[in-house]
């Protein structure tokens, strides 16, 4: 993965996804994520973040 303030430096939109997989809403979200992401195409970087694997990162 590219480095975070590359992704944020290049692209007009980006959204941050802060999620774990035990999550039922989180899992509840990924499809809808997806038809976000073919609205926007390219204009839009989707960034999922595991927050199990990064604790700290969404706070």
């Amino acid at each position: 993965m590219a480095n975070f303030n590359e992704i944020i430096q290049k692209n007009n939109l980006v959204l941050i996804d802060f999620s774990a997989e035990w999550c039922g809403p989180c899992q509840t979200l990924a499809p809808i994520l997806k038809e976000v992401k073919q609205h926007f195409g390219e204009q839009l970087s989707i960034i999922k973040i595991d927050v199990d694997k990064k604790p700290g990162t969404s706070t």
